[in-house]
């Protein structure tokens, strides 16, 4: 429970989302449960605190790829629930970036990116 009051406490800022990031890195072992709680979480807070929620995941997913770790399958299994959940106008196209970094950079599949896309642009 108490890493889902660290998840509603994010604060939008680098520092803070990098440093729940590396404890999320390194709790790795409990990827699965880590990422069933942000769904969790973000089910629960409001918009702005969602697009935070990605903010978190677009770190954590990044840092994964590099060194290997489970956390891009397991997160990728979640993502096109929580993408259905940032269709807000106010938040889209910053959603929409994070997509685009992670296609730019190889994290997902074309096909699983443009699957989320979708979900986003649906109204």
């Amino acid at each position: 429970a108490s890493f889902e009051k660290r998840l509603r406490d994010l604060k939008d800022t680098q520092d803070s989302i990098q440093h729940l990031s590396s404890w999320c890195l390194s709790r790795r072992a409990h990827h699965k449960k880590i990422v069933s709680s942000w769904l969790n979480v973000l089910k629960q807070v409001k918009i702005e605190s969602r697009l935070t929620l990605f903010h978190l995941a677009n770190d954590v997913i990044q840092n994964s790829k590099r060194k290997n770790y489970e956390y891009v399958d397991s997160w990728g299994t979640y993502l096109q629930k929580a993408t259905t959940l940032v269709r807000d106008e106010k938040v889209k196209h910053k959603i929409l970036r994070i997509f685009k970094i992670w296609e730019e950079r190889e994290i997902y599949n074309e096909e699983f990116l443009a699957d989320l896309n979708g979900l986003l642009s649906v109204t």
